[in-house]
């Protein structure tokens, strides 16, 4: 029980730390120009008929628009929080699988024997905990990856109008997202 308790501890620990990383992460705007230059970590500004203004903390930058190739967020990782809530899965999970021994648990006339027994007992148990937990890991860290994909706006090939239309939804989307995030 006391290897339980410490194994759970240990990766209730994981878990803090790996969601306070996490969320030190955020996601961010990048775009790539078609010189190849990329700017990142700036917010839409105003958009006028042949540029586009971008924020950095007080200052204003104007794009012109035939020159973006690329407008990209940069979505967080979430590897590191999947592998924590993983880790725990698997620690409940190995825990609740290991089979109960003490039911049928074969009485000895040498106390030896008896205490070899129950030390084989708490290997399996750890052994269940660990193999839960690495799968957990593995399993959370797949899951995590899968959560934290960029989004992608290409504009190669695309005319002025057509590249300033698909910005303007962007800058739009953005906006909405920022005031449904201020309300929470």
């Amino acid at each position: 029980m006391k290897a339980f308790i410490a194994f759970v501890s240990l990766n209730l620990s994981l878990l803090l730390f790996s969601s306070s990383v996490a969320s030190a992460q955020s996601n961010y705007w990048q775009m790539t120009l078609c010189s190849g230059k990329k700017i990142i970590h700036f917010s839409f500004g105003n958009l006028s008929k042949d540029s586009l203004s971008l924020i950095f903390a007080e200052t204003r930058v104007k794009v012109p628009i035939d020159s973006i190739k690329e407008i990209r967020r940069v979505r967080k990782s979430h590897v590191l929080l999947g592998m924590g809530i993983g880790s725990i899965t698997g620690i409940l999970l190995g825990a609740i699988l290991v089979p109960k021994q003490d039911s049928d648990k074969p009485t000895h006339e040498n106390p030896l024997e008896e205490e070899l027994d129950d030390i084989g007992r708490g290997f399996t148990v750890l052994g269940a905990l660990a193999l839960g937990t690495i799968l957990g890991v593995i399993t959370g860290a797949i899951v995590g990856a899968s959560m934290g994909e960029d989004e992608v706006h290409d504009f190669s090939g695309k005319t002025l109008s057509s590249k300033r239309g698909d910005i303007e939804l962007i800058i739009k989307r953005e906006k909405f997202h920022q005031n449904k995030d201020k309300t929470k």
